[in-house]
């Protein structure tokens, strides 16, 4: 299959998207403009401590750091599995989701170049833009339309990265659009029009300000895209935001304290063992987003590693 697309139709309203994501929220939260923060969530009316706010599947997820070196996980939810266990998925309605998202696209490109950054230095958003392009390959071959993780992923806040890592983030884009065409899966025209550098730049800013690291009840780390929905939760050193995940990546967001009508909601956000080199990515950042543009601030104590985000 080797779709070919006019530069007319690389655009598309969400109220197109087809697939759809695990994303189950109440009627207590509304999003709405934060003084200083941008647009956040925002609690409707008094919400008790432990009340469920929100519960969603990740858009794009890459196993970080396995539980044990002879662990096996579904490449789908990551639910630990039987050690040595020849099977992808823990169950048919995994393998049914994961070929919904494009893992057999996936599979068939040689992605060996990105595992090794992930592997080496430790960078694995280009491994979660590969996953993205290949749900939206696959949600233009099934249904014509762009998957609804692909307008998840359009719609998050996201960063532009500093002039220096332009030769880097190049290498990179043409890394993963060669690696499609290579395995016939696409036209290199085509998966340039569908991910220019541009586009291949946003995602990884994306990722920036917006991936989660999860600890599953296994002990895998987990790093994953959520849903925009999730990216609502604002930042704070003081949160009164839980976010949980259990043996897979399904996540939980939980109110940790009651929370007043009016007041925001907030998580905390923070990686306690981020590489020096990303801390210093961080004051490189600008933020794009509906409060306008911010800047990156690290604040960070050798206590806490406490860090902000401050309009710039």
């Amino acid at each position: 299959w080797r779709p070919t697309l006019s530069s007319q139709s690389c655009f598309w309203p969400v109220a197109e998207c087809r697939t759809v994501i695990a994303c189950r929220a109440n009627n207590m939260l509304s999003v709405r403009a934060v003084a200083g923060r941008g647009r956040g969530a925002v609690a409707r009316g008094h919400v008790h401590q432990g009340t469920s706010l929100l519960v969603c599947t990740p858009i794009a997820a890459v196993l970080k750091q396995a539980a044990g070196a002879a662990c096996s996980y579904c490449a789908q939810c990551m639910r630990a599995m039987a050690e040595g266990s020849a099977d992808r998925y823990c169950g048919t309605e995994c393998a049914r989701s994961a070929t919904a998202r494009g893992a057999d696209i996936l599979a068939r490109a040689d992605l060996r170049p990105l595992e090794r950054l992930q592997k080496e230095q430790g960078r694995k958003f280009p491994l979660l833009a590969a996953q993205l392009l290949a749900n939206l390959l696959n949600g233009l071959k099934v249904a014509r339309a762009p998957p609804s993780a692909w307008s998840h992923a359009m719609e998050l806040c996201h960063a532009v990265l500093h002039p220096e890592a332009l030769a880097q983030v190049t290498g990179e884009h043409a890394t993963l659009l060669h690696a499609f065409a290579d395995a016939g899966i696409a036209p290199i025209s085509t998966l340039e029009l569908l991910m220019p550098l541009s586009r291949y730049s946003q995602i990884l800013g994306a990722c920036q300000l917006n991936a989660f690291e999860l600890r599953l009840s296994h002990g895998a780390l987990i790093s994953c895209l959520l849903p925009s929905t999730a990216s609502m939760f604002n930042h704070s050193c003081t949160p009164n935001i839980l976010v949980h995940a259990g043996e897979t990546t399904e996540t939980h967001f939980i109110a940790a304290e009651d929370i007043a009508a009016g007041n925001r909601t907030a998580h905390l956000t923070l990686t306690l063992d981020r590489p020096t080199s990303a801390n210093r990515l961080c004051a490189m950042l600008v933020v794009h987003g509906d409060g306008g543009v911010w800047r990156w601030r690290r604040m960070a104590t050798a206590a806490n590693g406490a860090c902000s985000v401050r309009r710039g």
